[in-house]
């Protein structure tokens, strides 16, 4: 075990040596079998109604036609309770979704525009998670499979078939990761540029992809010891290029098209705190595989059966103490919980003891959608921009693994199928919906 994980943190070690120069043609030779799954899982969906917070979106591409400089600034009824108001009173701020949105709505606003948009975007974060595992010096055919694996992973598809922010959000994430990581490398100009633009544009998207700035700022350190950063700090400011010019296009956004005032208040209810942390470890096991995997790797470790032990332990002496299990919630979501729970410390524990800054900055990205716990709830969709690099690291750690061919084979087939149900059930429900509004008008 130790020698699989040895080999994960000199494969996401130093940019020397996991930094290869990356043609271009190779990456989308790699990434076709991928783009190819894409769309043909979405392609039948194009004319899907809109639904969910599709609308909102919208709207706000409207408003940005006639007022370019206020996003934000439309009356609106939103929520369950149809309270209206401003929209940046009720909702966050972000706006780039909805100038990404303006062509749709100056062509019509058409379905099958948004979703064909949707799809291009979801193609360019298959691009860029690929060039990124090539990067990284994976050969071919294991970037190959993190491709696939992307697509077939919900809840990938099921958001390129909305038209909402998180794809966008998603593809901005990998991109700035993959152009920090060839800046690190090679110190292009042009590579510290489109790193910084998309990082610095993220939060605008999504505003919790703020925190993958402050991670990205930490890839660029090569030795993490108190010695190691005074030293990258005192030699130059240059390898930060990328993270200014992050802060400085964020900055720059905010000040352009921000409503300074009360802010989105409504959309914080600090108690359903419990319920949004449940579910965050719970989707770390299902549907996303990275429980799944780490604990397949770790099965023989004692480490992994002390801490199921102890988690285990620990509810069944809640339950006998309180009549009821931690959370309220039931045995199959605290089973799912811990799983994910568990996953993430035993990776931890290794990326300790590995002193690696990359394995670590990867695994930071997939906590960003903790920070999601204050919000009114926690859908999957936040944790999207953790889905590239899961995909990585869930492969990473079967990189020395026997049965690596059919661990992968299990994920696409296990994610590509659950993604099926997901889109069904959605363009279901969203012709429901559309039939209604056409009756009811």
């Amino acid at each position: 075990m130790r020698d699989e994980l040895a080999d994960t943190g000199q494969n996401f070690g130093d940019s020397a040596q996991a930094s290869p120069r990356v043609a271009w043609p190779s990456v989308f030779r790699a990434s076709g079998p991928a783009v190819l799954l894409l769309i043909a899982c979405l392609s039948p969906y194009l004319t899907k109604a809109f639904t969910v917070d599709d609308p909102w979106f919208l709207i706000q591409a409207q408003h940005i036609l006639h007022h370019p400089l206020r996003p934000n600034a439309f009356q609106i009824c939103w929520h369950g309770n149809e309270s209206c108001g401003e929209a940046w009173q009720i909702a966050g701020q972000q706006a780039l979704w909805g100038y990404a949105l303006v062509p749709v709505v100056m062509l019509g606003g058409h379905e099958w525009l948004a979703h064909g948009l949707q799809m291009i975007i979801a193609s360019v974060a298959v691009i860029f998670t690929v060039a990124l595992a090539l990067r990284l010096g994976w050969g071919g055919k294991e970037a190959i499979l993190a491709g696939l694996i992307l697509v077939a992973t919900p809840p990938f598809l099921p958001m390129a078939n909305t038209a909402m922010p998180d794809t966008l959000a998603m593809c901005l994430g990998v991109v700035g990761l993959e152009r920090l990581t060839a800046w690190k490398s090679s110190r292009h100009w042009r590579h510290a540029a489109a790193a910084g633009l998309a990082l610095g544009l993220g939060p605008h998207a999504r505003p919790h992809l703020a925190f993958l700035v402050v991670i990205a700022a930490v890839l660029l350190f090569d030795d993490l010891s108190l010695k190691g950063m005074a030293r990258t700090l005192r030699e130059s400011p240059i390898p930060w290029t990328p993270i200014l010019l992050a802060g400085f296009v964020f900055a720059a956004g905010t000040l352009l098209t921000h409503e300074f005032g009360s802010g989105a208040r409504a959309l914080f209810h600090f108690e359903a705190w419990r319920d949004n942390l449940l579910s965050f470890f719970v989707y770390l096991a299902f549907p996303l595989p990275l429980a799944a995997v780490a604990l397949l790797v770790y099965l023989r470790a004692r480490r992994t059966w002390v801490l199921a032990g102890l988690a285990c332990g620990t509810m069944v002496a809640f339950r006998l103490a309180s009549g009821h299990w931690p959370f309220g919630a039931s045995v199959a979501e605290l089973t799912l919980a811990v799983a994910g729970g568990c996953a993430v410390t035993l990776v931890f524990l290794d990326v300790w003891r590995l002193r690696n800054c990359r394995l670590l900055c990867w695994m930071l990205i997939i906590l960003i959608p903790l920070s999601a716990v204050a919000y009114i709830h926690a859908p999957i969709r936040y944790a999207l921009v953790a889905v590239p690099v899961i995909a990585l690291v869930s492969l990473e750690m079967t990189r020395r693994s026997s049965s690596r061919t059919a661990i992968a084979v299990v994920l696409l087939l296990a994610g590509r199928l659950h993604s099926s149900i997901i889109l069904w059930a959605d363009v279901d429900f969203a012709e429901w919906n559309r039939s209604a509004a056409q009756k009811l008008i």
